[in-house]
């Protein structure tokens, strides 16, 4: 497995609910699977102005200063309330020390183009891991960043509740992801614009129990329950018209797993790993 960041810092759901620091409460957050790798969506449609407005893009504010938000990009996000961006506890922490990485050094973007002229840019205040967060298991791959300042004219996306599980998270659900990741598993080649790919939310057997699931024609094989824990994680992947495979990869990691439409739409998990970028396995989500 693989995590799906981007880069490294140069100075270095069921429930997004139960992190408490989401939306006030106390709860166990999901955890993720062993091996990681950096996302991004591949094979994944172009963003109009105003999609997804919660999302964001995690920087390094050195190389921000230097070179520019699209440089700068690692990880995405999701705005989960006015102070509170919910991320991947990979793209904060170092696996090597273990050091989580000082807010000062974190900026978060809010845009859709990277390469936008005058990028919005906010600062990061405190940074709190999940307390079970294992970067060796990828277990509880789960962050929340302060605001320096409050965010007033950006909805936030909810997450999901207990009651909208089943439906949200059935097997065959429909999901959204996106992100500023690469665009092909094979190039580093990565878009000015966030894409946005449409899934399917696997079923259990076919996530963690190694069951094959198949989705428009291609045939999925699902990791083993040593690999994947499903009462903690999900998978998903889409197909286009043409079976090519729709995945989060590289750049996308942290980014927001999204079910529902309209008002109804709920944050569902974030982009954990996967063993590679739009091949015959799932992507894996918090």
């Amino acid at each position: 497995m693989g995590s799906r960041m981007r880069q490294s810092l140069k100075c270095g759901i069921a429930s997004l609910l139960a992190i408490g620091l989401v939306t006030g409460t106390v709860s166990a957050a999901i955890a993720a699977p062993h091996e990681m790798g950096t996302p991004r969506i591949v094979n994944g449609e172009d963003s109009a102005p105003g999609d997804l407005p919660f999302l964001v893009a995690l920087l390094d504010a050195y190389d921000f200063e230097d070179n520019g938000a699209f440089e700068a990009q690692f990880c995405g996000g999701a705005l989960t309330t006015p102070t509170t961006v919910v991320t991947a506890a990979h793209c904060v922490v170092d696996d090597e020390t273990g050091a989580v990485t000082p807010p000062e050094d974190v900026l978060v973007g809010f845009t859709r183009n990277l390469n936008a002229p005058n990028v919005r840019i906010g600062g990061v205040s405190a940074i709190q891991v999940h307390p079970s967060y294992d970067s060796e298991e990828v277990t509880f791959d789960i962050a929340v960043l302060t605001l320096a300042e409050p965010v007033l004219d950006i909805a936030p996306i909810l997450p999901m509740r207990p009651t909208d599980t089943p439906s949200l998270t059935a097997a065959g659900a429909l999901a959204k992801v996106a992100g500023w990741g690469k665009l092909s598993a094979t190039k580093d080649n990565y878009p000015d614009s966030f894409k946005v790919g449409r899934l399917l939310i696997f079923p259990n057997e076919s996530c963690g129990g190694g069951s094959k699931f198949i989705i428009g024609g291609i045939t999925f094989d699902g990791f083993g329950k040593d690999a994947a824990a499903t009462e903690s994680m999900l998978c998903a992947a889409g197909v286009t018209a043409n079976q090519k495979i729709i995945d989060s990869c590289q750049g996308d990691s942290g980014g927001p797993l999204v079910g529902g439409d309209g008002a109804a739409m709920r944050l569902i998990g974030l982009v954990s790993w996967g063993e590679d970028c739009a091949i015959t396995k799932p992507g894996v989500y918090t």
